[in-house]
């Protein structure tokens, strides 16, 4: 593979992270790591420049696929998300009001982790969540549970059959949630 090629794969990774924060995480971490970019400004600009051959989808009907080419699909948990005696998931997301995908992720993973003691939370959890509070699914939930994980450790996705909430992740929703308006 040559830089061109490498470039023109990061530039279609980082166009199907729908959020901006994500994104900006990533170009930001890439640019620690290597170094600036002004030695491949040039290149970026030829890349950008050149005209794409794949059409895109519009974002709410995009299908991904998995490295092994099929497509991902979530499925819907007999979970009991309003449990008697014990606060319902959308009260608790109501008091502590997630506003970015990465404090939804970490918000559904301590309630189903802490609240509900569900013992291996998995991403077909995580889905039912989003799913019960008619929030907007990432393009691509597995990737954006692991982007939680870097952006502020709130996560340990090593097994996305077992993903569980850091201290860091149960202070940002026990102390930082809801964020104070500015």
């Amino acid at each position: 593979m040559n830089d061109l090629e490498a470039l023109k794969l990061i530039i279609e990774a980082l166009d199907n992270l729908e959020d901006s924060e994500a994104r900006k995480w990533v170009i930001t971490s890439v640019n620690a790591r290597y170094g600036g970019v002004s030695s491949v400004s040039q290149t970026v600009t030829q890349v950008v420049s050149e005209p794409v051959t794949q059409t895109k989808e519009p974002s709410a009907s995009k299908i991904r696929k998995s490295k092994s080419g099929k497509a991902k699909s979530f499925s819907m948990m007999d979970l009991n998300l309003r449990p008697s005696g014990q606060e319902a998931f959308s009260e608790f997301c109501e008091k502590r009001n997630p506003s970015s995908t990465d404090e939804k992720l970490v918000v559904s993973v301590y309630y189903l982790s802490k609240l509900l003691n569900v013992p291996s939370v998995s991403s077909n959890h995580v889905y039912t969540c989003f799913k019960a509070m008619k929030w907007s699914l990432p393009a691509n939930l597995e990737n954006a549970l692991s982007l939680a994980k870097h952006h502020g450790g709130w996560l340990n996705t090593s097994s996305m059959q077992n993903i569980q909430v850091t201290s860091l992740g149960e202070n940002l929703v026990d102390h930082d949630l809801p964020r104070k308006k500015k």
